[in-house]
């Protein structure tokens, strides 16, 4: 049995580690196992649950030899999570050569660990280093259709939100039956089927692709396939996800998908990372119970994708089983605070967060709705009483060409939300190329003054190149001037073409560091954006 192992090991000089200055001051762990630090080496393991990848003290390295001046030095360790009390496993039942072969011999692979050294510790330039890794190992987190989270899934329900999708220029790409709305997956019912696949045919007809919402491991319990806590015997609450309950639920998604034309799931709860103490299920015991749950998870998502099933799983399982989103920056709590305030949480999230993650690959959240007893002074609607809350929502979104969970039945209640929408879905429609590319964070939301944030694209097929968003999420007028937007890694380096929203473009130079300067007055509650073009050869 193989009860652990260290897949990598890299013994590095200080500077590659986090925190490169402090370091010598005792253990190093970075905080979230499947990101170790951002020094100049960049590492991330292909594993979430059993696995673990950490910064920590070479031990082979004398701090007290001549010359070293008690200075320690780092080391990465990726591994199998095996500390006390946890069955990090992989616990893998291995056939030595010559053995028995009618021994049962379960194949054994193990997670990778991607690394990244960086030139240079300029954050920007690390993060876009992460961010090309992504796209290039993990292109699937490159598809970003526009969804609204259905909460009303009748008939009548679908054919409404899918006519107010057309009647606002067709921006949105997809319907989630949203968690909360009767939808459900599981069902064997043919009538049922029938009229999901009714809902399904209109909206395609439409041109709108539809998904659907399923509770799948966490908190399922009491089916008989309970997971056991190896320590107390008791079911810990969940499904084991190698009890066998997995294949059915695979068989029974796919025969849902195949009368129904159900393009797209959303798995929430998948498996937790919870060991299983049983004796009759797919795996040996507990101590390989969190690898064959793993495995059957990845499983899963890869047999979606194998479908071509836009796959949605708030765990991280773009790299193991290509899962094309997980779940964005937020906590769900946040949207229990008044709407002008987890705005604000929400927007502050989307900049910090794409330093070295695409816009793409993950989603956030808009309660169009109530969603976590937040009640009226929480939810954006209803649209026409709430000032321009789901007008800065979308600017939010859609100016960072970061898909949010927009959760509700309807997308406007009167004729100038109407317009208010259409124009966004219009922009998104139109910028969409550049609105999903790289980001430069230039200015920092603050809620004091306006924050800005450039998109950019060094593909030179790409008329555009650079779109620049300006907010202004205070209650006054506010004029930037001299604003300088770096346009280095857009590749320009002479002059371009400048425009104000949809203006008329005129020629600007750039400057010798790569920048250019635009002067702008914001509204109260309000943005604008600034289009830059390639100049014509």
């Amino acid at each position: 049995m193989l009860s652990g192992a260290a897949v990598e090991v890299l013994r590095t000089n200080a500077p590659w580690s986090p925190n490169a200055p402090e370091f010598g001051a005792g253990d190093n762990s970075a905080a979230n196992p499947m990101v170790a630090g951002y020094g100049l080496l960049w590492a991330r393991i292909t594993q979430k649950h059993g696995a673990v990848a950490t910064w920590g003290v070479d031990p082979t390295f004398d701090p007290n030899y001549a010359g070293n001046d008690g200075a320690r030095q780092p080391m990465l360790t990726a591994g199998y999570d095996t500390a006390a009390g946890k069955y990090g496993g992989p616990g893998a039942r291995v056939r030595a050569l010559g053995s028995s072969a009618t021994e049962r011999n379960n194949p054994f692979e193990s997670f990778r660990v991607m690394t990244l050294f960086s030139d240079s510790i300029e954050a920007e330039r690390n993060g876009l280093g992460v961010r090309k890794l992504t796209r290039a190992l993990a292109p699937q987190t490159s598809e970003a259709p526009l969804f609204m989270h259905l909460t009303n899934v009748t008939p009548a329900g679908v054919r409404s939100a899918v006519d107010q999708i057309v009647a606002t220029g067709g921006g949105f790409d997809m319907l989630i039956f949203s968690f909360g709305s009767g939808f459900n997956l599981e069902s064997t019912d043919p009538i049922y089927w029938a009229e999901v696949e009714g809902s399904i045919s209109y909206a395609n007809a439409h041109g709108v692709e539809v998904g659907g919402y399923d509770l799948i491991a966490l908190s399922r319990s009491g089916a008989g396939y309970d997971a056991i806590d190896p320590a107390t015997g008791k079911s810990v609450g969940s499904t084991c996800f190698a009890s066998g309950w997995n294949r059915g639920l695979l068989a029974q998604a796919e025969r849902f998908m195949d009368h129904t034309g159900l393009s797209m799931l959303e798995t929430d709860g998948p498996y937790g990372g919870y060991a299983c103490g049983s004796t009759d299920h797919d795996h040996y015991g507990a101590e390989d119970s969190v690898q064959r749950q793993w495995e059957n998870q990845v499983a899963f998502y890869a047999r979606m994708r194998e479908r071509g099933v836009f796959v949605h799983a708030p765990d991280d399982y773009i790299f193991a089983g290509g899962s094309n989103k997980d779940c964005g920056w937020y906590t769900e709590m946040q949207f229990s605070l008044p709407r002008w305030q987890h705005m604000a949480i929400s927007h502050t999230e989307v900049y910090d967060h794409t330093w070295y993650q695409t816009p793409t690959q993950t989603w956030m959240f808009a309660p169009l709705v109530d969603y976590h007893s937040g009640g009226p002074a929480a939810a954006l609607e209803p649209f026409s009483q709430t000032g321009k809350a789901w007008d800065m929502t979308l600017a939010n979104y859609l100016g960072a060409g970061v898909g949010a969970c927009y959760r509700g039945d309807r997308l406007y209640d009167t004729p100038a939300v109407q317009a208010m929408v259409t124009k966004w879905m219009s922009f998104w429609v139109k910028y969409r190329a550049i609105l999903t590319q790289d980001i430069i964070h230039v200015k920092r939301p603050d809620m004091q003054s306006v924050d800005v944030l450039l998109h950019v694209s060094a593909n030179v097929s790409d008329a555009v190149c650079a779109l620049a968003m300006l907010y202004n999420p205070t209650l006054q007028v506010q004029s930037v001037t001299q604003l300088a937007l770096p346009l280095y890694y857009s590749g320009e380096h002479e002059a371009v073409l400048l425009a104000q929203e949809e203006g008329t473009f005129g020629a600007v130079p750039v400057r010798r560091d790569y920048s250019i300067v635009v002067n702008a007055t914001v509204p109260p509650a309000a943005v604008t954006y600034f289009v830059i073009k390639r100049k014509p050869l």
